[in-house]
């Protein structure tokens, strides 16, 4: 099983540890905390909505086993063509600082602290000398204050890095000497197409998570008939946030959704329950004026508690990473993902995982209707991969 490579728990895990599994790479899960972690429930680093990686942990693999192929795997200087060994988490946080397991970071010396991945310890912006031209990155300078106003804290387990990545962290398409970024011509995914290869790994992914018992449950609670539509209408910072990251999101009012509702209603149904799932409380105010009481089927919680400033995206707010958050989204693409038929914006993530599932786990392919992008238009899903 040796060498394995690095990964931990976030929203690309799906795609990135299926990546290695198609090139034969064995991947196991680190202990930092990071986006979407469960405080600690599921094992540091990890989701309860996901199944374990590897039925290894990193404490039990030698650290000069754990080769690094992530973000910041850093060959700087190396020269684009140099061969270069691959950086274990034996010495990646050297010379100033010593891998801790407990946290998946760096324990920093000499007046350094932990940044991310390859570039292990490093010297406080204001205290190094900048190359001509380099400008202090503003994520370095909030990661420093966080450490120096409690460096005790940032080292525990459960501290959550935000943005940062710790050691051995990869991320897609970033570092094209990482094997994963290989595209095998006899690999599943080029055999069977993209929407299949993610949608059967999401599926191995999410079936067997800790969660899953208490997912069904859930549905089951619901009374949710397996004739069912569901509706997932994203809102939130689609409506303002027009920066390039969601340039291509647009904020498309209820009746829109209710006229594609009706068609595939018409079309395929009729469905004995339509699911709705939103973002925004005044969608469901509105599907609650404009669809039968007996039809409609949502998950009881207060929606107010998505409502964003128009100086924060979601992407940059804390409070959806919270335990509670990560577990009323989940329900909420559980039960979509048992309908029958989909109506939603493919620009929104919880449309791409709400989809792949509904297909994988029946086989074939369901009515969809998206009102904005395909499913792997290069706007979205599409530019990652």
């Amino acid at each position: 099983m040796f060498p394995t490579h690095f990964s931990t728990c976030s929203s690309t895990t799906r795609y990135l540890a299926a990546r290695h599994w198609d090139q034969g790479i064995p991947v196991i899960a680190g202990n930092n905390g990071y986006r979407f972690s469960d405080g600690g429930r599921c094992g540091q680093g990890w989701s309860c909505h996901l199944a374990a990686l590897t039925g290894c942990a990193i404490e039990e693999v030698p650290l000069e086993h754990v080769e690094l192929w992530g973000k910041y795997s850093d060959w700087a200087g190396a020269g684009a063509d140099a061969p270069q060994p691959p950086k274990t988490l034996a010495g990646v946080c050297k010379p100033q600082g010593t891998f801790r397991i407990a946290s998946g970071r760096c324990e920093c010396k000499g007046g350094t602290f932990p940044w991310e991945g390859g570039n292990g310890c490093r010297v406080p912006p204001h205290k190094r000398q900048l190359e001509p031209g380099e400008e202090v990155d503003g994520r370095e300078q909030e990661v420093w204050e966080d450490f120096e106003r409690d460096a005790e804290v940032f080292m525990a387990p459960n501290h959550k890095m935000g943005s940062v990545m710790a050691p051995g962290v990869s991320d897609w398409g970033m570092n094209d000497r990482d094997p994963a970024c290989a595209r095998k011509t006899d690999g599943l995914l080029t055999k069977n197409s993209f929407f299949w290869w993610m949608a059967h790994h999401l599926w191995l992914l999410m079936s067997q998570a800790p969660a899953r018992k208490s997912l069904d449950a859930y549905v089951a609670s619901l009374g949710l008939s397996r004739n069912c539509m569901a509706v997932h209408v994203r809102h939130g910072d689609s409506c303002f946030d027009k920066t390039i990251m969601n340039a291509h999101r647009v904020c498309r009012p209820w009746s829109e959704y209710l006229g594609h509702i009706k068609a595939v209603d018409r079309k395929y149904g009729p469905f004995k329950h339509i699911y709705v799932a939103s973002d925004d409380h005044r969608v469901i105010a509105e599907a609650k004026a404009t669809l039968p009481a007996d039809q409609l089927v949502m998950q009881d919680l207060d929606r107010t508690f998505f409502d964003l400033p128009e100086t924060i995206s979601i992407d940059d707010s804390e409070k959806f990473d919270s335990t509670n958050a990560i577990d009323n989204i989940a329900k909420d693409i559980w039960a979509m993902a048992s309908c029958e038929a989909y109506v939603g914006t493919q620009s929104s993530s919880v449309s791409w995982v709400t989809s792949a599932l509904m297909v994988a786990q029946k086989g074939h392919y369901v009515p969809m209707v998206s009102l904005d992008d395909a499913y792997n238009e290069p706007r979205a899903v599409g530019r990652f991969f």
